[in-house]
């Protein structure tokens, strides 16, 4: 993550959808959020992306079976 950067903005720059304007106090815990805690998320949802793309046609993605965030 870049110093400067917020944590909303390194969430969305990773490719969560994040919708604007977000509630202060959801806001207030994404900032709150450590550096292990964000990359964690990140980690999730890459690699949640990279099953996604191994997976049928049929199971579609997995956003339909959960909403991981």
């Amino acid at each position: 993550m870049i110093e400067d950067e917020s944590r909303v903005d390194a969430l969305r720059d990773a490719g969560f959808d994040i919708k604007s304007p977000l509630p202060e106090a959801y806001e207030d815990v994404i900032e709150g959020l450590s550096d292990e805690e964000l990359k964690a998320l990140i980690d999730v949802k890459l690699r949640l992306d990279e099953a996604q793309k191994r997976t049928g046609p049929d199971a579609g993605p997995y956003r339909e079976y959960f909403l991981p965030f």
